[in-house]
């Protein structure tokens, strides 16, 4: 599962407010699965979480999503992603 937290600050050029995400916040779904593997599904899964800056109300999605293959061992991971642009991202989310 995920572990971590993210901060960043808003990306409007004129806030400087600050959120922050906790792995916790993210609850992942099954999104896909490609039953055409040698060693049984590859599956993928997707979550997102939605922040409003506290300054300007500004409001941000930010996804994650991770594959498995075979089913229970991580394959690859994308994210953090955010829908607009955001500045001063720091970033301790990992899948383990």
């Amino acid at each position: 599962m995920l572990n971590g937290n993210l901060i960043f600050r808003c990306g409007n050029s004129n806030c400087e407010g600050i959120m922050e995400a906790d792995s916790s916040e993210f609850d992942f779904e099954n999104t896909w699965a490609d039953e055409d593997r040698s060693m049984g599904p590859e599956v993928g899964y997707e979550a997102s979480v939605e922040k409003k800056c506290p300054n300007c109300g500004e409001e941000y999605i930010i996804s994650y999503g991770y594959s498995e293959y075979p089913e229970g061992a991580l394959d690859s991971e994308d994210g953090p992603n955010f829908d607009k642009e955001v500045k001063d991202v720091k970033s301790t989310l990992t899948m383990f």
